[in-house]
C-alpha cells in the first residue's frame, strides 16, 4: 500500500487501527494519534439484570407495549424490502438535514444492502427502523453498519433494536457485539499532552452543538461495553494535517472527494 501511495504521489493514512496494528504503522514510519475508543459488548455474559440495566429494561418493555416487533430478514429476501427501506432512509435524512456520506460510514445503497441480512423493526406491520448486519467468520463479532429510522419512532426504539440484536447474537454464539467508535473519546488533554490531544479533548467536551461526541459515548455506555483505543497513523508533521483534511473530504463526499468523483462517473456510465 505504501509503494502504491508513493507511486500515486499520495499520502498514506491508516484509519481507526487497533493496538494490534500499531507495530505495522511504526514500521511504515507513520505518526500515531489516538482517534477515539471503540465499544464492544461481551455477549457470553450479557444480561438485562442489574441496576445498571434498568433504563434498557424500561426501553424494552415500552417498545413492546407500543407494539414494536423485531425481525431479521435473511440476505436472499433483502431485495424485496428495498422500497420500504428507502422510504425510511429518506425520512431519516430529511429529519437530520443530512446527505449521504461516502466513506467509513454506512449509506443507503440497495446493491450493497442486498448482500446482508437486515434487522427490521416494525409497528403495525410497517418498517420503522432497520440496520444491516455485519458478521465475522467463526462467530467472533457481530455489528451493524447502516442504521436508519422513521422520524416518528416510539421512544426507546433504537435501544430495543440493539438489545434484540445482542440477544440474538448471544443465542447464535457470537462472542462480541461491536457498537462502533466514539470519536475523540478517551483523549486526555493534559498540560504536557500533544497538540492533537488538546484539540481533541476540547472538541470532545465542548463540541456537542455540531456533533455530540460526549453524548455518543454516553449512549453506548448504557450497554456496559469494553472500550478499546483506536488510532490514526499518518505522515508526521504537516503530512498528518493534510491527511486528516483528505479523510474528512472523503467521508463528507464533497466535489473534491475521490469517492464522489467515482460515484458521479458510475452514475454517468449507468445513465
Amino acid at each position: 500500500i505504501r509503494e502504491k501511495t508513493d507511486a500515486a504521489q499520495g499520502r498514506l493514512l491508516l484509519y481507526q487501527i487497533s493496538l494490534a496494528a500499531l507495530p505495522i504503522a511504526i514500521d511504515l514510519g507513520l505518526h500515531l494519534v489516538k482517534y477515539g475508543e471503540e465499544a464492544r459488548v461481551p455477549l457470553a455474559d450479557f444480561s438485562l439484570d442489574g441496576k445498571e440495566m434498568k433504563s434498557l429494561r424500561h426501553a424494552e418493555r415500552r417498545a413492546r407495549r407500543d407494539g414494536v416487533t423485531f425481525e431479521i430478514v435473511p440476505a436472499p429476501d433483502a431485495p424485496s424490502l428495498m422500497p420500504e427501506l428507502r422510504t425510511v432512509s429518506e425520512a431519516w435524512l430529511r429529519a437530520k438535514a443530512q446527505s449521504e456520506k461516502l466513506f467509513s460510514i454506512g449509506r443507503f445503497d440497495p446493491a450493497y444492502l442486498a448482500r446482508f441480512s437486515i434487522a427490521v423493526i416494525r409497528r403495525e406491520g410497517r418498517i420503522i427502523a432497520f440496520a444491516n448486519l455485519w458478521t465475522t467468520e467463526g462467530l467472533e463479532e457481530l455489528s451493524v453498519d447502516l442504521m436508519r429510522h422513521d422520524e416518528n419512532v416510539p421512544p426507546g426504539t433504537m435501544d430495543f433494536l440493539f438489545l434484540q440484536l445482542m440477544q440474538w447474537g448471544q443465542a447464535q454464539g457470537y462472542r462480541w457485539f461491536n457498537l462502533g467508535l466514539a470519536p475523540l473519546s478517551g483523549i486526555e488533554a493534559r498540560r504536557l499532552a500533544p497538540i492533537w490531544a488538546g484539540i481533541g479533548g476540547l472538541i470532545y467536551r465542548h463540541g456537542e452543538s455540531f456533533y455530540g461526541f460526549e453524548g455518543l459515548r454516553a449512549y453506548k455506555e448504557k450497554f456496559s461495553p469494553v472500550w478499546e483505543p483506536r488510532y490514526i497513523a499518518a505522515p508526521p508533521g504537516v503530512g498528518l494535517a493534510r491527511a486528516l483534511i483528505d479523510l474528512q473530504t472523503l467521508v463528507g463526499g464533497s466535489s473534491r472527494s475521490a469517492a464522489q468523483r467515482r460515484r458521479l462517473m458510475l452514475v454517468a456510465w449507468g445513465s
